[in-house]
């Protein structure tokens, strides 16, 4: 699998067209210097080609293992970043939280006393409305006997003016007076 099916099949060739001393025809003697052919320079080529090939695949490799690392690295560092930024955002969101229960609990104390207020002002007002009522229906009922004194004195001074009293009022009108207005008063209360 390392050797692609070209160069396996050049090899093959090779090997296949090597001949031994026996098959030439030689004797154990040496052949002649410039007679002989090197057969190996397409072998020498197909390894030198392979050589290339091995280290272009190498270096393509190391390139995408080079991209690789720094694309995990880029990964780490945004992955990192979130983890910060999220961390960030829940310690934010849990202060949040806190100072909306304060501001919760704030309020529910302010309602508390403001219903309390509203309260304490009720009462004041519903005991207010009924003294005023009370001062009111005694201020009637003071005008009710004033306006019947105004016609008792009313009476009274046609009485005095009429002509079947006119000489005894100097005698009689002093007391009589008193004692109508003590009647009166006493009527009253």
């Amino acid at each position: 699998d390392l050797v692609p099916a070209h160069a396996r099949r050049v090899l093959d060739a090779f090997l296949a067209t090597t001949e031994t001393a026996e098959d030439v025809g030689l004797d154990v003697s040496a052949p002649e210097a410039n007679a002989y052919e090197s057969h190996s320079g397409g072998i020498i080529d197909m390894l030198e080609k392979l050589k290339d090939k091995f280290e272009d695949e190498r270096s393509e490799l190391e390139k995408e293992e080079s991209n690789a690392k720094h694309a995990h690295e880029m990964l780490s560092q945004d992955l990192t970043n979130s983890i910060s930024t999220s961390k960030e955002d829940r310690h934010d969101k849990a202060q949040e939280k806190a100072k909306t229960a304060q501001r919760e609990a704030d309020a529910k104390g302010d309602l508390q006393d403001t219903v309390s207020s509203r309260d304490s002002d009720q009462e004041y007002l519903d005991d207010l409305n009924a003294e005023c009522k009370s001062k009111s229906d005694d201020f009637e009922a003071r005008q009710t006997l004033r306006a019947q004194e105004i016609e008792a004195i009313e009476k009274a001074i046609e009485i005095i003016s009429s002509g079947a009293v006119s000489g005894a009022a100097d005698k009689h009108l002093p007391s009589l007076a008193q004692v109508s207005l003590i009647q009166l008063r006493s009527k009253a209360t």
